[in-house]
């Protein structure tokens, strides 16, 4: 092995971290058991929260609710 290569080895404690394989297979087994207990899932029209606020000091969000309808609109034209 050259001198400059590492030694391929997680170097945290803790959980190695999933591949997206990985991951995506947990999600759809958690999904899977939600809707096993009779959870739904339900479509909702795009748009803000009703509480949407911001992370800034204004507190103001940067887009309104017209804006990312708009926004919305534009994609599905698509």
């Amino acid at each position: 092995m050259p001198r400059h290569m590492g030694i391929n080895r997680a170097y945290v404690s803790g959980e190695i971290e999933k591949t997206p394989e990985e991951k995506q297979k947990e999600l759809d087994e958690k999904m899977k058991k939600f809707l096993e207990k009779g959870g739904k899932v339900e479509k909702l029209a795009p748009g803000a929260a009703y509480n949407l606020g911001s992370m800034e000091k204004s507190g103001k969000p940067h887009w309104t609710d017209r804006e990312l309808k708009d926004q919305a609109k534009k994609k599905t034209a698509e």
